[in-house]
């Protein structure tokens, strides 16, 4: 999985999710509001999109799992 973790001055992290075809380049307006108001912000490619690995898309239903599993550089 390929991501992008901004660690949070609040306390609190948002996780923002690219729709399908996308990547988390299209995050990235979202990501400096937040960031800006102090929120940590994780964004990632889900798989078989953008720089994250796979041909299989899950259409988010095995995200959480995907997540679980891996660790995001």
């Amino acid at each position: 999985m390929a991501g992008w973790f901004i660690p949070s001055r609040n306390y609190a992290t948002i996780i923002l999710l690219h729709g399908y075809g996308g990547s988390r380049t299209a995050m990235i307006w979202h990501a400096e509001q937040l960031v800006e108001a102090g929120y940590g912000v994780l964004m990632y490619d889900e798989r078989a999109s953008g720089k994250s690995e796979g041909t299989h898309r899950s259409y988010g239903w095995e995200d959480t799992r995907d997540l679980a599993e891996r660790s995001i550089p």
